[in-house]
């Protein structure tokens, strides 16, 4: 008996093979590389209430993002350089860049510029509802690791500069202690800094170095089941 698939079949099929060969890579690189799991230790929290900024108007969000920028820059850059991690470097996996898209590679640390006022409303109008105090992400920056060490470290040299009162953790997603089902794995950190509430993501190299593909398999079938609900 000779059995046909369809071509939606066939590429449902490709796409879970796919996937699920992405997904067992970043299972095995975060075992190799997070041995003992320390980031457990960080567990994801959030406010009781929804997070906002202390001002409700752009364009004095916008002003004070310009303004927290160099302290937030300053500190981040002080947590790189103490875990061995570079501005200036490009963020590397078996001696491949790791992308940010595919024209440009991740640093070690990179400090993004200031969210565009364009996007920012596009944003408080398409996701928030008009209310601009709910962008958070303004100000933001983001660390690739390349060791369990370096991972433990950022975290907590932000927990040390929280306990000291220079900053404020004010919602953790800790996704290295709860992964998503397609395995993919990472922290991001609101931290307010001189009142202005501000993004921090933690990538694991090898992790994020496959995100690309992970996302597209994640996006087909989330499209696929929400088509068929």
């Amino acid at each position: 008996m000779k059995l046909t698939l369809n071509e939606d079949t066939l590429k449902n099929l490709k796409n879970l093979h796919g996937f699920m060969k992405c997904r067992d890579k970043i299972n095995k690189i975060a075992k190799e590389v997070l041995p003992n799991n320390y980031m457990k230790d960080y567990p994801s929290f959030k406010p009781p209430e929804t997070l906002q900024q202390s001002k409700d108007n752009l364009n004095d969000i916008m002003k004070a993002s310009e303004e927290a920028l160099p302290e937030f820059t300053k500190l981040l850059t002080e947590i790189a350089l103490k875990n061995e991690l570079s501005p200036d470097e490009d963020a590397t996996f078996d001696g491949e860049r790791v992308m940010l898209d595919d024209d440009t590679p991740y640093k070690e640390l990179t400090i993004a510029p200031l969210k565009k006022e364009e996007r920012s409303r596009e944003k408080i109008e398409n996701e928030y509802g008009g209310d601009a105090s709910r962008i958070v992400d303004i100000v933001r920056a983001s660390f690739v690791t390349m060791s369990e060490e370096q991972l433990v470290g950022i975290a907590k040299l932000l927990q040390e500069l929280h306990d000291q009162g220079i900053i404020k953790i004010v919602k953790l997603k800790n996704r290295f202690s709860e992964p998503l089902w397609n395995g993919y794995r990472d922290a991001l950190y609101n931290i307010e800094v001189n009142g202005v509430i501000c993004e921090v993501q933690l990538h694991l190299g090898g992790v994020v170095f496959h995100k690309k593909d992970s996302h597209e398999y994640y996006g087909h079938f989330r499209s696929y089941f929400a088509g068929n609900v």
